[in-house]
């Protein structure tokens, strides 16, 4: 149970704190990605790369993680044109 609510605390977290530094652009940032246009297009690159591998490895799966993903999106929409945030 602790588990879960360590990922429910991320989550909000995860959730929150972009928020709060977006409304905020005179403050001054704690921490600057070192080397920052080299090490997100890293990242981007190696989540690419798992999910062609994903694709092709385990296709079922993976259409079916895609499905449930592509299904949530019109609940979000329909979230910002009702005019409430999740």
């Amino acid at each position: 149970m602790s588990e879960v609510r360590r990922a429910c605390t991320l989550i909000m977290k995860m959730r929150l704190e972009p928020g709060c530094l977006r409304h905020r652009p005179d403050i001054e940032r704690p921490f600057r990605v070192p080397g920052y246009p080299v090490v997100p297009a890293i990242w981007i690159g190696v989540i690419l790369f798992m999910t062609v591998f994903a694709f092709k490895q385990w296709r079922t799966p993976s259409v079916y993680s895609l499905g449930s993903i592509l299904a949530g999106i019109p609940a979000y929409v329909w979230s910002f044109v009702r005019g409430k945030n999740i």
